[in-house]
């Protein structure tokens, strides 16, 4: 089915319209806090630390959450880390407005988000097979990635304006207002999922027992590990956008807000036209063969966005196609792991895929940050692509073979 079938299901449509607004005040002040950094320390490797500070904590909790998330109602923890993470993106609003943020200031707010997000994603994901049931979850996916890539497109052009003509502050107060519709529509859904089958406050061994249990079922089942895999490449070495864009613009566009959001932009485009298309190849199914195609396509249009004049029509493309081939990457691991993944381990399962979306960025940020910070941007880019291309030819040619075997053994 297609992937506006989803929207037939009234809580995801609540959800779904809720987070459209969210996302758009997510993205402006990413570019906002990003810019704000550079602006302030005029290094790329600290950048790096900023973006290692907020992803961080995901290493250390996101499997914990994923646990959390098969024990209670995954609504109403989300209306508690929602309404969190509104409350931070208010306060460092009003300390940039008063004068008093510092850098030390962005790295705390930044650990106490990464904190947040951490319980956010896991239950996030695996709300939307809840809301929808297996049949409809990769058009699901792929609507849930469409808006969060139009909130690329439209964010950052937001964030450029608000920031030329306000400051950072505003960006950051006008995330902590988009946060209200979400927390509106979680209220007005219902529950959803089985009933727990645990007890609510688990001991520790319990809770580490319950983790060893989800990644010993991705473990057993080759498809599944191998996506974890190849979504943990794409992240720490392949799309490490929120370094080097700003750093690239910063270089070659002459560092202005603008030129930021001009090429965040043109990725977000693309990535929004990747959902759809990656919904359209994976209507039979996600498969590891449209993984591999998305790290190659992804690979080349880094080492594309390495050696073209900026700005130039061909290196709106060049973006469009990187954020295009990212998108589909990711939005097939999603979908292969949700519909694999049985319903009692469906938190844990994508507690795991949390770990990777947003924890690799840790290890990404710096080495990002570092090849940066030594050899520049255009380096970051083309250095990410041929550790890409190297890989997808090796995931492509195993997906071959064990196509070529089962044919056999049939």
């Amino acid at each position: 089915m297609g992937p506006l079938a989803a929207l037939k299901h009234r809580d995801f449509r609540l959800f779904w319209l809720g987070q459209a607004v969210s996302l758009i005040g997510t993205w402006t002040q990413t570019v906002a806090q990003s810019w704000l950094v550079l602006d302030m320390t005029k290094s790329p490797f600290l950048l790096g630390c900023q973006t290692m500070a907020q992803y961080g904590p995901v290493f250390g909790l996101s499997l914990f959450a994923g646990c959390l998330a098969d024990r209670f109602p995954k609504r109403r923890l989300l209306i508690v880390v929602q309404s969190t993470m509104c409350v931070l993106a208010f306060a460092l609003g009003i300390l940039t407005l008063v004068g008093q943020v510092s850098y030390l200031h962005i790295i705390i707010f930044s650990l106490l988000l990464g904190i947040a997000t951490a319980f956010d994603t896991p239950a996030r994901h695996s709300l939307v097979t809840e809301m929808v049931g297996k049949e409809d979850v990769v058009g699901a996916v792929s609507l849930n990635t469409s808006i969060l890539n139009l909130a690329r497109i439209v964010g950052p052009a937001v964030a450029g304006l608000v920031i030329g003509a306000f400051g950072p502050g505003v960006a950051f107060l006008l995330n902590g207002a988009s946060y209200i519709p979400v927390i509106v529509a979680l209220t007005l859904m219902g529950d959803h999922g089985p009933k727990t089958q645990h007890p609510p406050y688990p001991m520790m061994s319990r809770m580490i027992s319950e983790i060893r249990e989800g990644f010993a079922y991705v473990d057993k089942k080759p498809a599944m590990s191998l996506a974890v895999v190849s979504a943990t490449t794409t992240s720490v070495f392949l799309f490490n956008y929120h370094v080097l864009i700003p750093v690239l613009a910063r270089e070659v566009l002459g560092g202005s807000a603008t030129a930021t959001g001009f090429l965040m932009s043109s990725m977000g485009l693309g990535a929004l036209c990747g959902a759809f298309f990656g919904s359209y190849v994976n209507r039979n199914g996600p498969s590891l063969r449209v993984i591999a195609l998305g790290i190659l396509g992804l690979s080349l249009a880094s080492v594309v966005t390495a050696v073209l004049t900026y700005p130039s029509a061909l290196s709106t493309i060049a973006m469009g196609a990187y954020g295009a081939s990212g998108i589909i990457v990711m939005n097939t691991v999603n979908s292969l792991l949700q519909i694999n993944s049985p319903d009692y381990l469906r938190g844990r399962v994508m507690g795991i895929y949390s770990l990777i979306t947003r924890g690799s960025p840790f290890l990404g940020g710096l080495f990002a940050g570092a090849i940066c910070d030594a050899l520049g941007a255009r380096w970051g880019f083309a250095i990410s692509g041929m550790i890409g291309f190297v890989y997808s030819v090796a995931l492509a040619g195993w997906a071959g073979l064990r196509a070529h075997a089962v044919r056999r053994a049939a």
